[in-house]
């Protein structure tokens, strides 16, 4: 018996920051979106900021809309701290994509959480 999947799946496509491409370059005035993920220690779930503000996972949604809704160019840069699980990355992306924007994963080095 074969099963076929209606919609196969596609994965979480994001966007990478490029070498000496600071977030938000693009859109000067309104500065960028940042969803920065910040490690709570083992067996707890990380924190969650957008734009330094401290937001719940179940919020994480509407704060991101409150963000991008006066701008033009809707892209979110996720960035995260070390040792923070993937899934919660994978969440936070998926926020985003929700939104329909374009997500872009920094590779930063101190992330700006807090």
């Amino acid at each position: 018996m074969v099963m076929l999947q209606p919609y196969p799946s596609k994965g979480l496509y994001v966007h990478l920051l490029k070498p000496g491409h600071l977030p938000g370059e693009d859109d000067a005035l309104a500065g960028p979106v940042v969803a920065c993920i910040a490690d709570a220690g083992s067996a707890r779930v990380p924190a969650v900021y957008v734009n330094s503000a401290a937001t719940s996972w179940d919020g994480l949604e509407s704060a991101l809309k409150d963000q991008l809704k006066l701008r033009a160019k809707w892209v979110v840069y996720v960035e995260t701290e070390p040792n923070v699980n993937w899934a919660h990355v994978a969440n936070a992306v998926d926020a985003a994509k929700g939104l329909h924007a374009t997500v872009v994963l920094a590779d930063i080095r101190r992330p700006t959480c807090r």
